[in-house]
């Protein structure tokens, strides 16, 4: 056993990247950990989140339609139907505790559709769902967009092109 020592209000966040290969919740959310897989190990992670976006962050969890979540001071979301990063306003103990609260049903719900259930349980590790018309084209109509599961890098990249486009038309 390790004793965790941190100094920063995020210890659940800590413990997890230290002692678990990563966590899976509901399917579509991984918690990275120190697993041996790019899309299990933060450091991994990162490394190919940074190549996507051209900036660092500090990525601890992802889902499977492309959002990022990260620590900046609090936990923020990469959010793929505006492209933005929305603040979730909790800490990193904070956010752990929500995931396990069982409330990402609510906060997933406009990236659900009738079906999703049966896409999501297809996911291998290092996929996700990539839809078109894209999360955040106003033409997407959730329900009747075409789905598809995807390389992870596959997503990233893309969303990391279109969110440096739209950073710099700002």
């Amino acid at each position: 056993e390790k004793e965790i020592t941190t100094d920063r209000n995020d210890t659940r966040i800590e413990a997890i990247r230290n002692n678990t290969d990563s966590i899976v919740i509901n399917k579509y959310l991984r918690l990275l950990g120190a697993g041996k897989s790019p899309y299990e190990n933060v450091h991994l992670f990162n490394q190919e989140a940074e190549k996507a976006f051209g900036e660092k962050n500090d990525i601890v969890a992802y889902d499977a339609f492309g959002g990022l979540f990260a620590v900046k001071g609090t936990i923020q979301y990469f959010a793929p139907d505006t492209l933005e990063w929305e603040n979730t306003e909790k800490d990193g103990d904070d956010f752990v505790r929500w995931l396990a609260s069982g409330s990402l049903r609510g906060f997933y719900s406009c990236f659900l559709w009738d079906k999703s259930e049966e896409v999501i349980n297809r996911l291998q590790l290092g996929q996700g769902i990539l839809m078109y018309p894209f999360l955040w084209a106003k033409e997407c109509d959730i329900d009747a967009a075409d789905k598809k599961l995807v390389p992870y890098r596959e997503l990233l990249e893309l969303n990391g092109e279109f969110y440096k486009s739209f950073q710099e038309l700002k």
